[in-house]
């Protein structure tokens, strides 16, 4: 089943909202990138060939973080998770949103608990600055 997280993060005069859609399938032949080498866990982007290397490894990230609490939820099967669709305003994007943002999915998702990642705001900057708990 199809199902899609929407994150949104406002904490100054300007804010991310990144809609990510995906679903999750077990199969036996999987193509895609693996997320990690203990689990067999992997990631598929479905009609996303305008995404840059830079924002698919993000998703990676964001999934990678949670793979082995994925696989002790679901054992020993062989998962995809299907990326159908990411949305966001350019404008007002961030590159890391992007991995906080698959993180958020796959908790929901797969019913996991809540990560905390600590995310303020550089004025100086003009950037969100992310921290992922170790």
């Amino acid at each position: 089943m199809t199902s899609t997280y929407v994150y949104r993060l406002i904490k100054s005069s300007w804010g991310i909202r990144i809609a990510i859609t995906a679903r999750v399938e077990q199969r036996v032949t999987v193509e895609g990138v693996r997320i990690s080498p203990r689990e067999d866990l992997w990631l598929e982007f479905r009609s996303l060939s305008m995404l840059a290397e830079s924002e698919k490894d993000a998703v990676v990230k964001g999934l990678r973080y949670v793979s082995h609490e994925i696989a002790e939820k679901v054992g020993s099967q062989t998962l995809v998770v299907v990326i159908e669709s990411i949305s966001y305003v350019e404008s007002d994007f961030q590159l890391e949103g992007l991995s906080v943002a698959m993180l958020r999915w796959a908790e929901v998702e797969f019913g996991l608990q809540v990560h905390e990642v600590v995310e303020t705001f550089s004025r100086e900057s003009n950037r969100y600055i992310f921290e992922w708990p170790r």
